[in-house]
């Protein structure tokens, strides 16, 4: 049963000081300052953690990590074996190089010995964990890149301990060092995980800003991808829950007023969880801290042609057409299309929506249409943007569509093959590229035939548009060009909407009739925008279109619900 009844997101967070038991691995930790730092000679740093801010008689408000390797009371961070430090010598503000240390004595403890080569001139270091941090020359500073994280199976924390952001100083030769986290860690509860995800293969986080003027686009800011090993984690009726964590920078993910988050499960199919913030008090992230995210509610997570209904309304008005034939949909005035859609949720923002077969479908406005199919504009050799006539490639135009309840601004390219009647696109290109798809537009016989009744005239075209898709998502090179040839399509599973062209009608008092007007060569839909349609021809491919078209009223053409989706 597919009620979008959202559930919050929520977000329970530990403010206790990160007390991860995985330790730190091959790439940490602080060492003391020379003691000839212009001779450049080997020196051993002592080296500590610092102190557990949490009370150590206060063990429930620790997210308990699946790791043995620190005693449950004791809650720190140790050093283990082949941890190494980078150290950098300044001298004032002046850097003077840089060196790796690496742990010579203390594994398994809180304060350990490390040896490296001393930085000529330096008076003064700053330590980094892990070593492989970045540095800046100009000021000494570093940074970590927090991409490739890869967990290997559910509760597991190995691929954290070169994420682990530790900083410290030493002034002079009398300092021993006391590393300050300044990373920190996300962990995500999930409970109940539909089976359909099967195979994991990753989660994204995504953060953007949904604006309260609608009119505004989504805003994206910051994605996290956590990628699974292969087969570590397989989601079934008998497997539901899920412990993932990965590392960030607090200064890169600071929740605001009306901020929108996905967290989306990756596997053999893809379920997302979507929150908004809205008024709420935003949430801060302070360093050294570990926050926890509880999710127990998911519905599929569609690319932009799934929204559309998978048929046309029938004649009824309470279910869909039985087949895609040009000879089935249902004829609706404008003023009978809205009242088809007549439920809500009892607040004023809230869309109405169709319940057929236990799911709720909404009725699509312009912005929601243009999804799917662009809308009516000139390009610079004046011929319609999208035309099975043929026209010059189009590349990066910019489009503000609505996928669900999202407005996103993104960028568009077009390929045309007029003597195949066929119009190739790569849309909704633009960071974090969630919904980035390759798609195929075909004019095309309609695979359905009529199914005419005795004495009526077959129409001299069967014809309909046939739209298909394949999602390609974030981290994908995939180009125009590739998805322009027909080979790049063969053997690949395609999202596929067949949308008949099923004329249109004019309401009179007369019994509607069988044959209508442009049957077999042109389709029409009702847009829930005032004075917008949706028309393909066998010419003018197709475009979501504002129109005096129906002035009286009384025309009568096709309605194609879209899935409904509430953030």
């Amino acid at each position: 049963m597919e009620k979008k009844i959202l559930k919050s997101l929520y977000m329970a967070f530990s403010m206790s000081i990160i007390l991860l038991s995985a330790g730190c691995s091959h790439d940490t930790d602080e060492p003391n300052s020379p003691t000839k730092p212009d001779t450049g000679q080997e020196i051993t740093l002592q080296v500590s953690m610092g102190e557990d801010k949490r009370p150590i008689n206060d063990p429930a408000r620790r997210v308990k990590y699946n790791d043995d390797k620190v005693d449950y009371q004791q809650n720190t961070l140790l050093w283990e074996a082949n941890d190494k430090l980078k150290v950098v010598g300044m001298d004032g503000d002046t850097y003077k190089g840089e060196s790796v240390f690496t742990l010579s004595e203390g594994s398994g403890t809180k304060t350990a010995q490390f040896t490296g080569m001393s930085v000529p001139g330096a008076t003064s270091y700053k330590v980094y964990y892990p070593s492989n941090v970045t540095i800046n020359p100009a000021d000494g500073t570093a940074t970590i890149n927090m991409d490739g994280q890869v967990q290997t199976g559910d509760d597991n924390t190995d691929h954290l301990k070169n994420r682990i952001f530790l900083e410290g100083t030493r002034n002079s030769t009398s300092e021993n060092i006391t590393m300050t986290m300044k990373s920190c860690i996300m962990k995500l509860d999930f409970f109940h995980v539909p089976a359909e995800v099967g195979n994991l293969k990753k989660i994204l986080f995504v953060v953007g800003n949904k604006p309260k003027n609608d009119a505004a686009p989504v805003t994206y800011r910051y994605m996290r991808e956590l990628k699974f090993t292969d087969n570590s984690v397989k989601f079934s009726s008998q497997k539901e829950d899920l412990k993932a964590y990965f590392a960030f920078m607090p200064e890169e993910l600071q929740l605001q007023k009306q901020d929108v988050i996905h967290i989306i499960l990756w596997g053999d199919q893809k379920y997302q969880t979507t929150t908004s913030i809205g008024d709420l008090i935003p949430q801060t992230y302070d360093a050294g801290k570990r926050y926890t995210a509880k999710m127990n509610y998911f519905f599929k997570f569609r690319s932009p042609l799934e929204y559309a209904a998978k048929r046309n309304l029938a004649q009824n008005g309470t279910e869909f057409a039985a087949t895609d034939a040009n000879d089935v949909s249902g004829f609706f005035t404008r003023s009978e299309a809205e009242n088809l859609f007549t439920e809500n949720y009892g607040y004023p923002e809230s869309p109405k929506y169709i319940e057929i077969a236990d799911t709720n479908y909404i009725y699509p406005d312009a912005k929601q249409w243009c999804s799917i199919i662009p809308e009516l504009k000139e390009a610079p050799n004046n011929k319609l943007i999208i035309s099975f006539d043929g026209g010059d490639p189009i590349n990066d135009y910019s489009e503000e569509v609505k996928v669900g309840q999202l407005l996103i601004k993104t960028k568009n390219d077009y390929r045309y093959s007029s003597q195949d009647h066929v119009i190739y696109a790569l849309r909704f290109k633009g960071w974090p590229d969630l919904w980035r798809t390759a798609w195929r537009y075909r004019l095309t016989e309609n695979p359905e035939p009529y199914t005419l009744q005795a004495g009526e005239t077959k129409p001299e075209k069967n014809l309909c548009l046939v739209i298909e898709t394949i999602y390609i998502g974030p981290f994908d090179n995939t180009t125009i060009d590739q998805i322009a040839r027909p080979e790049f399509w063969n053997g690949k599973t395609t999202i596929k909407r067949i949308f008949p062209y099923s004329g249109f009608l004019y309401k009179s008092n007369d019994p509607i009739p069988h044959f209508n007007s442009r049957m077999g060569e042109s389709g029409y839909w009702w847009v829930n925008t005032k004075y917008y349609n949706v028309y393909s021809h066998i010419h003018n491919a197709y475009t979501v279109r504002k129109s005096n078209w129906d002035k009286s009223g009384k025309n009568m053409i096709s309605v194609r619900p879209f899935y409904e989706e509430i953030l």
